[in-house]
């Protein structure tokens, strides 16, 4: 049988000892997400940029032609200007540069 005095006696000891019951916490909208990843990969793509400003030239020109005939870059020239570059550009460059890997041509 149900009673009320027991149910609320109950409760009053839970809240004596102070323990809480955390919150879950509210799920995170699909579109504040992909904000937060926007936002994320702007960043690392601002950071790569700056990597790049600080390699020779001549080191980057090699890194090109080399991911171009692995097929990782198009033919198509990329732009004098690192700010300019497509995001993908730039990412896969800085990671040749950072990781040091000689592509392969399949």
């Amino acid at each position: 049988m149900f009673r009320l005095a027991d149910l609320l006696t109950h409760y009053r000891r839970i809240a004596d000892t102070g323990t809480t019951v955390a919150a879950r916490a509210p799920a995170e909208s699909p579109e504040s997400r992909r904000a937060a990843e926007a936002a994320a990969l702007e960043r690392e793509r601002v950071r790569c940029v700056a990597r790049l400003r600080t390699v020779a030239r001549d080191q980057i020109a090699g890194v090109v032609g080399e991911l171009r005939k692995a097929g990782w870059l198009g033919s198509k020239p990329l732009p004098s200007d690192f700010e300019q570059w497509t995001r993908h550009s730039v990412f896969v460059v800085c990671a040749r540069l950072d990781i040091g890997y000689t592509v392969h041509a399949p």
